[in-house]
């Protein structure tokens, strides 16, 4: 993806539904690699990608500059956190006849 906003929505709406997480990095590659491949629009605007062959990925690691940074992090709510409570309510002549749910998390 050559934007934030595209890797975003993926690392979003995708990721976390398909994995739990998603994670967003930024990295810079030498542009002599990189100009081999044409710019891909895959949908709007900013759905841009390149498109490089599995082949290619030790070639593409190896013209990476700099570090690789984790910019942002999305995860799926943990189950742990979603509490669901009952509890009884009494009716009007103090008889307890239904419940009610109430969901946290």
């Amino acid at each position: 993806m050559l934007s934030e906003e595209y890797a975003r929505q993926i690392a979003r709406d995708w990721n976390v539904k398909a994995s739990g997480a998603g994670y967003v990095t930024r990295f810079a590659v030498r542009k002599e690699f990189t100009a081999r491949y044409p710019v891909q629009i895959v949908g709007g605007s900013v759905h841009k990608e390149l498109w490089i062959p599995a082949a290619d990925l030790p070639e593409m690691n190896r013209n990476i500059v700099g570090l690789i940074e984790v910019i942002t992090e999305f995860k799926a709510p943990s189950k742990e956190m979603k509490r669901i409570l009952f509890y009884r309510v009494s009716d009007a002549f103090g008889e307890f006849s239904n419940f009610r749910l109430i969901r946290f998390g």
